[in-house]
């Protein structure tokens, strides 16, 4: 499941949304802003996050263009 929100100047107000789920994604950071582009080569990214649920996250990350 993609969340995109697309920000401008203008505030936006989301609501009916799962706090957590929303304070989850704002934290999610990668320790790199630019990715080398050379195919076939595997890079080491850290990703770092805040869990505010308090129970075991699971799941896959993709980076994507």
């Amino acid at each position: 499941m993609i969340h995109r929100v697309d920000v401008g100047r203008v505030p936006k107000f989301l609501v009916g949304i799962d706090p957590a789920l929303a304070e989850f994604r704002m934290s999610v950071d990668i320790d790199k802003k630019r990715i080398d582009a050379l195919l076939g080569r595997e890079q080491t990214v850290g990703v770092r996050y805040e869990n505010p649920i308090g129970q075991s996250l699971m799941g896959t990350i993709t980076i994507a263009p």
